[in-house]
């Protein structure tokens, strides 16, 4: 008599486990873990571009200049010596692998526990959205890692500084979705300064939100006070080291770069950029062409809304509310001077720039969503990733080729 009741509890159990929901659970996790093989295999690619190994072994000779005769990307040439434009600290998180490992020759080591990490910082960050369930989060994070700009900053060393900055901005913002303590906030924001110096104007975001929370305003100023030193100390520690450089602390390098006669008609910044950084950034296509792969990237890369069309859903969005308008105006911030700069990227596979601002996109996206993913955004995050995958692919054949 008790068989058919435990028959049944059987099969209630199989349709349990064999839900919509977890098949997708299933699906999507196996898609991540797949993308995270697939940047692994792509980290340990050495294609010569390790500047910041070259920069650490600089630092570790106790010289800011880099060694020997390099011959790499966006090289500074200043008095005789060879500096890279970027800032210190992706060099010096370096120094101690250099002190250790006497043949440490590549940042793509590295890459595989950033991704991880970053993926799992992403997620904690997107759990703070009430409003989006478990697999929501994660197809959210398959768009993220695998079906944006990121694809290209988590698969190849030259963009190791890149990475650095994406892991402590990320950081940064899960801190002030939670705890929110002023001076740690400013520190992780300090060092994502240190990575990509621009990052800094998300201070400008965060102090406004202090500044409008209720609180008596002794309050505000303490919290606001405790953010902007670890900042402050980080605009003197960067006028400090090009002074040392350079003899000038505004003066970074990038107008001594070795391409800066031709790249450089209008200075650093102009507006007579902007048409080519806007057109490059969103709309770029990939080359089509009649013979196969018939289908492949430009060195200079592609656009995001071919690379991310998912991202085309904000304009559904509903951003009235004083933290949407935060969240749109801190992406202002950070996208009129990359729009304003004199480069678009260089080499990427599509427009890597844009991770200084894509986490609050996504943050807005993720807002927007009250009701959970629709099916279709799901599946045109689906296309977007093997679309993605194939084209990088064709981007790693040309490089190497």
């Amino acid at each position: 008599m008790k068989k058919p009741k435990t028959l049944f509890k059987t099969r209630l159990l199989i349709t349990s486990i064999f839900t919509l929901q977890n098949l997708e659970l299933v699906m999507v996790g196996s898609l991540l873990l797949l993308g995270w093989i697939y940047l692994l295999r792509l980290n340990l690619i050495d294609l010569t571009n390790q500047l910041f190994i070259a920069l650490a072994q600089a630092f570790k000779a106790g010289q800011l200049n880099l060694l020997g005769n390099p011959n790499f990307i966006d090289l500074v040439y200043y008095h005789g010596k060879i500096f890279t434009a970027h800032p210190p600290l992706p060099g010096l998180i370096l120094v101690p692998l250099v002190y250790l490992f006497k043949n440490f020759s590549n940042q793509g080591y590295l890459f595989p526990f950033l991704n991880f990490l970053n993926f799992y910082l992403f997620y904690r960050l997107l759990k703070t959205v009430k409003t989006l369930k478990t697999n929501d989060v994660l197809w959210l994070c398959l768009a993220f890692f695998l079906a944006s700009p990121y694809l290209f900053v988590g698969s190849f060393p030259i963009a190791w500084n890149s990475l650095l900055a994406i892991t402590f901005l990320l950081s940064a913002l899960l801190e002030f979705c939670t705890r929110k303590r002023s001076l740690v906030l400013g520190s992780l924001l300090a060092l994502a300064s240190l990575c990509r110096f621009n990052l800094f104007l998300v201070g400008i975001y965060l102090v406004a939100d202090f500044w409008f929370e209720e609180g008596e305003l002794k309050a505000k100023f303490k919290k606001i006070w405790r953010l902007s030193l670890p900042l402050v100390v980080v605009i003197i520690t960067m006028f400090v080291y090009d002074w040392a450089r350079f003899g000038d602390p505004l003066q970074t390098g990038n107008i001594y770069l070795s391409f800066a006669s031709y790249a450089m008609p209008h200075g650093l910044f102009g507006l007579e950029y902007t048409p080519a950084n806007l057109f490059s950034s969103l709309i770029k296509p990939p080359t089509f062409q009649l013979s196969s792969p018939f289908v492949i990237p430009p060195e200079s890369g592609i656009g995001i809304l071919f690379v991310s069309p998912y991202l085309l859903y904000l304009i559904k969005g509903r951003y009235s509310d004083r933290e949407s308008k935060f969240l749109w105006g801190i992406i202002g911030v950070l996208a009129l001077p990359i729009l304003l700069w004199f480069s678009s990227g260089g080499s990427q596979f599509s427009f890597r720039f844009a991770l200084d601002f894509l986490p609050f996109i996504f943050i807005l996206l993720a807002r927007s969503f009250k009701k959970g993913l629709p099916m279709a955004f799901k599946g045109i995050i689906l296309v977007s990733v093997f679309c993605d995958w194939f084209l990088l692919y064709q981007y790693v054949l040309n490089l190497s080729g």
